[in-house]
């Protein structure tokens, strides 16, 4: 059990996992950028197929976020958004 413990520990310490986000609304989406700013990749569920169309394109849909950094994310493979729960 300590190894599986100590494997969980030095995954999160050198980020090297996926981080699922529930719901990319006002709250979900800046919460993301926060994520995706500290090198944690994020997948981000959301059921409007539209506006995961726009998020996979790298545009945002909220708008205090400006599209440019999100892209960027998009681009490098670190930040991707589905429905398919």
């Amino acid at each position: 059990m300590a190894t599986q413990l100590q494997t969980l520990q030095n995954r999160i310490q050198n980020k090297d996992f996926l981080l699922g986000i529930i719901g990319l609304g006002y709250v979900g989406l800046p919460l993301s950028l926060t994520f995706l700013r500290r090198n944690i990749n994020v997948l981000g569920f959301y059921l409007d197929a539209e506006k995961i169309e726009i998020l996979q394109g790298g545009g945002s849909y909220i708008k205090h976020i400006g599209p440019d950094e999100l892209a960027g994310f998009v681009r490098q493979g670190n930040f991707s958004a589905t429905s398919d729960f």
